[in-house]
Parts: structure tokens; sequence; C-alpha cells
């Protein structure tokens, strides 16, 4: 579970960049692993489904083939590499790689820490994924998480405000009934949208297909952000 979410973390960076959603088995709010586990039938879920395992796999794919560079990005002291190192390690083995994995963990925290402290929203952001799965920082702490994405949101930073989305309903492929959970969800999903996040785009459009009676004139929304994503790189809201 935490491999995905840091995934999901690391993903919602390349989106916010024009990148790709909270690992041990239990990381980074992030969608990926979500996505994965939610076993539900929908044609929807399915195609999501394929797209992630696809995504998963390259992802994999290119922790393993940039390491050196990573390497080099954690020695300098850049927070999100040296997660990507990590999750590159655990990829290979998670079991004899352990020590260096949360080694690796601890220097994230450090720098993030360190860079979250300079208003580097972005930073703020990742640092929340390691509090939210306990990596690097000795405990699980949710509190402290959602502090953080919350900085990072309110910084403009997409990666923060798509994690608290994520965290108000969930699971993006869950039935969500709450209709108070699915409006504040859309809220930080349309901030992260606006923020750069493709993905985000995607979700608030996906949000509007799959649930009724949330706003008015949800349909001709739900076009608006799956077209926006489309623009912006997602080819699931290319429809």
């Amino acid at each position: 579970m935490k491999y995905f979410f840091i995934i999901l973390a690391l993903f919602c960076i390349a989106c916010s960049k024009s990148k790709i959603e909270p690992m041990q088995e239990n990381q980074q709010t992030d969608i990926m692993e979500q996505i994965i586990e939610d076993k539900t039938q929908s044609s929807e879920n399915d195609k999501v489904l394929n797209g992630a395992s696809k995504t998963l796999q390259e992802f994999n794919e290119t922790l393993t083939k940039e390491r050196d560079t990573y390497k080099i990005q954690c020695d300098n002291k850049n927070g999100d590499s040296c997660i990507k190192l990590a999750l590159s390690y655990y990829v290979e083995s998670p079991d004899s790689n352990a020590d260096l994995i949360n080694d690796l963990y601890k220097r994230a925290a450090i720098y993030l820490q360190d860079s979250c402290d300079r208003e580097d929203y972005h930073a703020c952001s990742a640092l929340g994924g390691l509090y939210e799965t306990g990596d690097g920082v000795g405990k699980i702490d949710r509190i402290k998480s959602t502090k953080l994405y919350k900085i990072a949101c309110d910084g403009k930073d997409s990666r923060g405000c798509f994690n608290l989305g994520v965290s108000e309903i969930g699971c993006l492929t869950c039935q969500i009934t709450d209709k108070n959970k699915i409006l504040k969800s859309l809220e930080y999903f349309k901030r992260a949208c606006e923020y750069g996040s493709a993905t985000s785009c995607y979700t608030v459009g996906n949000i509007y297909m799959q649930n009724e009676n949330i706003e008015k004139d949800q349909l001709s929304l739900a076009k608006q952000y799956l077209q926006k994503a489309c623009e912006m790189g997602d080819k699931r809201g290319c429809v």
C-alpha cells in the first residue's frame, strides 16, 4: 500500500509539472494503489485499472533506468529524488535493500523539511506523503500530513491539493455516497487542475460523470474538465 501511495505522490509531481495522486505496504496517498486494489467491475474502472497497470510498469522501469541520476540529485539534497531512489531499490528487492531504503527515506525527510521551511510548497506536499506512510519520519501522522498538504495546496502546489482531494473521499474508484465529501474533494481537485495537474482535471470530470445530482449542469462541467485534461496531456480525457 505504501509503495503505491508514494507512486501516486510522485505521479502527481509529474502531473503538476506536467509529469504524473499518498511505499512499504502503507505510503503517500497516491491513487495508483487505490486504483489497483479496488476491484469494482464498471467498464470505466476497468479502463482506469488497465491504464494504471501500464503506467505503474513504465514507472518502475524508469525508476531503475534513472537510478544513477536520482543518486546524484539525492546527494545534492533533492528530497524527491531520494524518494525515487528508495523506490528504485524497493522495486528491485524490498527485503534485501531494507536498510538502504529506510536511510534514503530519512534523508528525504530531512531535505524536504528544510525545503518546506523555505516555502518550497512542492516539498511540503512530498513531506506530507512521508508522514502519511511513516517513512523516514518515525511513525504515521495523518494530522501532520494533512497540515502539510494544506500548506502546499495554499501555496498553489497541485500535488498538495490533489492529495487533499483523495484524503476527502478515501479512494478515487470507490462509490462515495456522502455528497459533502464529494463536494469538498471536488474543491481540492479543481484547485489542483487550476494549478496544472492534468490528472486532477480528469478526476473532476470523472467524478461528475460517476455521481448524480452533485451540481447543476454537471454533465457540461464534466465535459469541460475532461476536455481540459485531454488538452493538458491526460489521454483519458480525450473522449
